[in-house]
């Protein structure tokens, strides 16, 4: 039997070690024909090496700063270069290497996932397709439908297509974490198929769920200090349910109500 080395994570790493789903990752890459490709989180190079050999470009963001050392010394070809630095926060704008349609490929560290996605599909130059792993619940939250809609389904869907892959059991990784996790494929929307000022109507979502268990008009006249009784009768001037739940809503739902409410 293999054993697992059982080090304690750091920066919330945990190294996918079991070949099928690293396979399963690199198969649905080349499925995807796009050769230029951004690695977040290359860590010990579980799928590196596959990466590059398969693409004309390749760019790894490494936050360790001994992985990331460790990856330059390892990786010496002219079309491969590693980037010290915080994915969340980067800004693709300073880099010639996003000029070109790209895939983003990444086992994301739980805890900085949702910024880390966040920030590559609202970015001016936003990959085409990002194939992902994060935690599964998190996974189901992208990929959640009415009746049981979550903001942060909103917050992705907006920007992008999603669909499940696969789920990863925890025993595939070392450190094993506590959770299981998932692969998603996302693929970013042109942005005539982005909804205009998508920011300013999730920031205005955000409120509405506040209060998620409560009913809609509840959540809604709490967050935004509205009068129940006039915002009760202006959704249902729009044919909206007052009693219905956040989570029942649609975006184009959202849509309505948002410009109805900024007329009162």
């Amino acid at each position: 039997m293999k054993q697992k080395n059982n080090r304690k994570p750091k920066l919330g790493q945990h190294f996918l070690i079991d070949h099928r789903y690293k396979n399963l990752i690199i198969d649905n890459v080349n499925n995807l024909g796009i050769k230029n490709i951004l690695e977040i989180g290359p860590g010990a190079g579980a799928i590196t090496s596959e990466l590059v050999k398969y693409s004309i470009n390749f760019l790894g963001l490494e936050l360790d700063r001994k992985l990331y050392l460790d990856l330059k010394n390892k990786y010496k070809d002219n079309n491969v270069d590693f980037l010290n630095l915080d994915a969340g926060k980067m800004n693709t704008e300073k880099y010639d290497f996003f000029q070109e349609k790209y895939i983003l490929v990444g086992n994301l560290p739980y805890y900085s996932a949702n910024m880390i996605v966040r920030n590559f599909i609202t970015t001016t130059f936003k990959p085409k397709y990002l194939i992902i792993m994060i935690q599964k619940e998190v996974a189901e939250n992208y990929l959640s439908q009415v009746p049981n809609m979550k903001f942060i389904g909103h917050t992705i869907q907006i920007y992008t297509k999603v669909k499940k892959i696969t789920d990863v059991p925890k025993e595939a990784f070392n450190p094993e974490p506590n959770v299981n996790s998932s692969i998603i494929l996302l693929e970013t929307k042109k942005d005539n198929e982005i909804i205009e000022y998508p920011e300013k109507l999730l920031s205005f979502i955000k409120k509405g769920f506040s209060s998620q268990r409560k009913t809609l008009v509840n959540s809604l006249s709490l967050s935004l200090k509205i009068d129940k009784d006039l915002l009760n009768k202006e959704l249902i001037n729009i044919n909206i349910d007052p009693k219905l739940r956040p989570g029942n809503l649609e975006i184009h739902d959202w849509i309505k109500i948002f410009n109805t409410i900024i007329k009162l």
